[in-house]
């Protein structure tokens, strides 16, 4: 499943970037009214099958490939539609 991230700069430094590795996707949600966003693990431990730098001028935002479980896709496709952003981590 491809999903657009941020943090994919900080991957390719640590040279974790290639398809095979394993990633932990983690989501930011924005602030809700005079409360605090909130910041999880949403995905631990995905194989990444690609990673492709988006064309948009923002450091380390790309587009993500991931072997997702079901639960895991469904997590995740809710979370880009309220979440601030998705980022990258080395994982394992």
């Amino acid at each position: 499943m491809p999903i657009a991230v941020s943090g994919a700069a900080a991957l390719g430094a640590e040279g974790v970037g290639g398809a095979g590795a394993l990633v932990d996707v983690v989501v930011t949600t924005e602030p809700t009214g005079a409360g605090h966003g909130r910041t999880y693990v949403a995905a631990a431990g995905v194989p990444l099958l690609a990673l492709t730098p988006t064309q948009d001028g923002l450091e380390g935002a790309a587009t993500a490939t991931l072997a997702l479980t079901r639960g895991q896709a469904l997590r995740l496709i809710a979370a880009e539609s309220f979440a601030r952003q998705l980022t990258l981590l080395p994982g394992g």
